[in-house]
């Protein structure tokens, strides 16, 4: 595999590198900036190459987004109740930034990385190394975390950890957004299966409250693989609730992928996670002209820190995988 590497911009005077992995039918891009994944190239039946996640033009726009296209979200994935948590009996406060809520916190995806390559006969791997401090963005404990993009020609294999000097959480995620199309025509038309009997209902403010069955649901039972489209038409109200699919589903611990995205250009994403829910997120909330253009399949630990994995303490290693295998 062809690795590459260019200048791609500066924030607060801190140069920016695009990492590229390529062959002659498959390539992969990020920056440094929140580890962010730019392109995943990979061709269709016909042989057409074109990149299958949503991406922007420049790193100035990277700068101002707030909609985590293709970075990586920690120290915690999605919405933490009311902005606090309680650890060892004692409340840690974190800041609003999501009406009642606090969101995808401590920013990992607005701070520059540091990267090592490592090239092997069979693939690369980007690492991106930093260093975050007691108290950022609330968070207890100095952290060094990790996160490894290791790729071969058919797949992205991510892999996170993180060691800390005190009491804290983790649970970190990717927030790529896939296209399969390799257009902006809406992701409605793939086909989703997920290897998953119970999904975590939603509350007013899209804290997930209780695990259901998915059989108590038509909308949520993906066990068999559908169209999208059948899915986001249900009159179910956690949907409306949502403005679509913004909800925790649970994973079965397996050798095999749990989750497989298809599109009717032959195109298809295995996904395997040592993780035990994802969320899938069908992009409800982008802007006018992207919504619903891209989806994201999050896989992380239970949500709102319901799961004691959660908790990080010295002398452990968080550790998490998830790897993405693509098909025409």
């Amino acid at each position: 595999m062809n690795y590459t590497s260019d200048h791609y911009g500066t924030v607060d005077g801190i140069p920016v590198s695009r990492h590229r992995v390529s062959t002659d039918s498959f390539s992969f891009s990020c920056i440094d900036y929140g580890c962010t994944i730019t392109e995943i190239a990979v061709p269709d039946q016909l042989g057409n190459i074109e990149n299958v996640v949503l991406a922007l033009d420049s790193l100035e726009e990277y700068v101002c987004h707030d909609y985590y296209l293709g970075c990586v979200v920690g120290r915690v994935a999605g919405r933490i109740e009311n902005g606090q948590f309680t650890l060892d009996g004692q409340t840690v406060h974190l800041p609003l930034n999501d009406g009642p809520n606090h969101l995808h916190g401590d920013h990992f995806h607005k701070v520059v990385w540091n990267p090592s390559i490592e090239q092997t006969d069979d693939g690369v791997t980007i690492r991106f190394e930093r260093s975050f401090p007691h108290g950022h963005h609330g968070y207890p404990g100095n952290i060094d975390v990790s996160v490894e993009y290791m790729i071969n020609p058919h797949a992205v294999a991510i892999r996170y950890e993180a060691k800390t000097d005190a009491p804290t959480v983790m649970n970190m995620t990717n927030h790529t957004y896939f296209n399969l199309s390799g257009t902006s025509m809406p992701i409605s038309d793939h086909t989703l299966q997920l290897m998953s009997d119970s999904f975590y209902e939603l509350d007013e403010t899209l804290i997930p409250r209780r695990v259901k069955s998915v059989m108590t649901s038509r909308a949520f039972d993906f066990r068999e693989a559908k169209r999208i489209e059948d899915g986001l038409n249900d009159t179910d109200a956690q949907l409306d609730l949502a403005g679509g699919f913004d909800h925790p589903f649970c994973l079965p611990q397996t050798e095999r992928p749990q989750i497989e995205l298809r599109h009717a250009s032959g195109r298809r994403l295995s996904v395997h996670t040592t993780e035990p829910c994802v969320v899938f997120y069908s992009g409800n909330m982008l802007p006018n002209g992207l919504r619903r253009t891209g989806l994201c399949l999050e896989t992380q630990q239970a949500p709102n820190l319901l799961d004691p994995r959660s908790v990080l303490r010295p002398g452990e290693t968080y550790v998490s995988e998830t790897t993405w295998t693509f098909a025409p």
